[in-house]
């Protein structure tokens, strides 16, 4: 058995120490590494520690909060429109009232009420409020004229634009316009005249649509014909022509083709100068009974003023081919 010789001062104390004395001499630096390179340069790189062999699953993405959903369209809200006081109504006129004179409006303020109410003045409107108002001039109310909206219960320009929006159309609505039966019979030369078929007997319904296009129809021509009284100087029995056509084309053109027709024929023929009050009344009337009609089947023999028979004349003249199919 060979003698146990000495453990020397650098060697280790058991296997396990020179395992881990090895390990340690073996062993790149963790942190302090030098290239090749760079072995003059004495500051040392940093190397990141070697990953793990193991591989790590992806880390999930943190939750985030659902985007907000989008706000829905802001809604304009409706101005809700005080309630009428007589004090207001009389506010609303001193507003726009002539400066020199405090118990009219002039026409001036009332461009300054239609821009504020957003109405035009160049449509049926003004006379439309001239109407309400009883107006005696027009372009011109008095503070006396203007207490007539009351009845409206119109003190600011929004309500009136509301009010004369539903006058204009209980006038001009299609509904109520339902024009009146011809007066003219058919006729075939040689023969007798054709008698019109008997119209069916109304029903409940019927009778009610009927009754409501007579009073609109009524309505319409008081209307009417306070505008011939407006619109003529106060001392005249008649209306310049200029005039007539241009408040037939305001007033009658948006319910009655015809007009326009009509106001062609008046500018050919200059020899019109101005409409008396019979006129005028049965140009409303003929429009009536002419609207959406052959006027190449008008009756001659009915009564109508001068200038409406030649112009039926005249439109028949202008469709010689008509004339030749109707003989």
């Amino acid at each position: 058995m060979p003698p146990k010789r000495k453990r020397t001062a650098e060697e280790p104390a058991d296997a396990t120490t020179a395992t881990k004395k090895r390990a340690t001499k073996a062993a790149p630096a963790a942190t302090t590494r030098k290239t090749r390179g760079d072995m003059s340069n004495s500051t040392p790189v940093s190397v990141p520690p070697a990953a793990s062999s193991k591989a790590s699953a992806p880390a999930k993405p943190p939750k985030t909060a659902p985007p907000p959903k989008a706000a829905a369209a802001a809604q304009p809200v409706p101005v809700k429109e005080p309630e009428y006081t007589l004090t207001r109504l009389n506010e609303t006129f001193a507003h726009y009232a002539d400066p020199n004179n405090q118990k009219m409006m002039s026409t001036e303020g009332l461009q300054r009420l239609f821009e504020d109410a957003e109405i035009s003045m160049e449509g049926v409107v003004p006379l439309l409020l001239a109407w309400t108002c009883k107006s005696e001039e027009f372009g011109v109310i008095t503070l006396d004229e203007w207490s007539n909206l009351r009845d409206l219960r119109v003190d600011t320009p929004r309500k009136l634009q509301i009010a004369m929006d539903d006058l204009s159309r209980s006038l001009y609505s299609s509904s109520t316009h339902i024009p009146a039966p011809l007066a003219a019979v058919k006729k075939k030369k040689g023969k007798k005249p054709e008698p019109e078929p008997e119209p069916e007997p109304l029903t409940e319904q019927g009778i009610d649509v009927e009754r409501k296009a007579a009073a609109a129809r009524q309505k319409f021509k008081e209307f009417y014909m306070f505008c011939f009284t407006l619109m003529k100087n106060s001392e005249a029995r008649v209306l310049d022509m200029e005039t007539a056509t241009v408040t037939w084309s305001v007033v009658l053109q948006e319910k009655f083709t015809i007009v326009a027709r009509l106001q062609e024929f008046i500018q050919a023929h200059p020899s019109y100068k101005a409409v008396n009050k019979d006129l005028w009344t049965m140009t409303l009337e003929f429009c009536y009974a002419a609207e959406n009609k052959d006027l190449m089947n008008w009756n001659d023999d009915e009564s109508w003023p001068s200038m409406l028979d030649e112009f039926v004349a005249w439109e028949k003249s202008r469709r010689p081919e008509d004339v030749e199919m109707a003989s």
